[in-house]
């Protein structure tokens, strides 16, 4: 009750601006405390991504996710709320949600399957025909380690991104490689120009 009690204090701090919240509770925790944490979140967060762990201790998938996902709907009707079964997917929705905000209606942002990633930016005095543009990451990159750094990347280098864009989406900006310990082992970035591909 402790962790839901300071959760309510974040995300009052939080109300009013467009954060999106990535949601999860353990399945072992008790049904009361999950629909206190969907509420929570509900109140606190502009989008709430509900997270399912891969360890649902003793719960079958979706016995906690659903029971969230009512209680964000139950406290506020018209919150956007979705479930990801997975970090990844909750990443990937992350990304789309950050760019468009800080486009402010200057692209839309998709995240596809198999490290896919698009964009289509409205006219405007760099582009006025507009742009439309696609990036892949060959091997799929399953767990988003490069997509992200590539598409802040991209869209900075195009200028549909300025300085103080790139400054807020910056922990995009890089990732860490980590091993099966969960070990820093290398870093993905983006190199200083697009023909200096490795």
């Amino acid at each position: 009750m402790a962790r839901v009690t300071r959760g309510r204090r974040t995300a009052a701090r939080w109300r009013g601006r467009p954060v999106t919240g990535i949601v999860g509770v353990p399945g072992d925790r008790s049904d009361f405390l999950i629909e206190q944490a969907g509420r929570v979140a509900a109140r606190g967060f502009r989008r709430v991504v509900i997270k399912e762990d891969e360890d649902l201790r003793g719960r079958r998938s979706g016995e906690v996710a659903e029971p969230l996902r009512r209680a964000v709907r139950d406290e506020a009707p018209g919150r956007e709320c979705r479930i990801a079964f997975c970090e990844t997917e909750a990443l990937r929705s992350e990304l789309d949600t950050e760019l468009i905000r800080q486009g402010g209606g200057r692209f839309v942002s998709k995240v596809g399957a198999e490290g896919l990633y698009a964009a289509g930016v409205l006219p405007c005095e760099r582009w006025p025909s507009g742009l439309g543009l696609a990036l892949k990451i060959e091997d799929g990159d399953r767990q988003d380690r490069a997509r992200p750094v590539a598409a802040v990347a991209l869209l900075s280098r195009l200028g549909v991104l300025d300085d103080a864009d790139a400054r807020a989406l910056g922990k995009f900006a890089r990732s860490t490689t980590k091993n099966r310990r969960g070990e820093g082992v290398g870093e993905v970035r983006p190199v200083d120009s697009p023909a200096q591909s490795s």
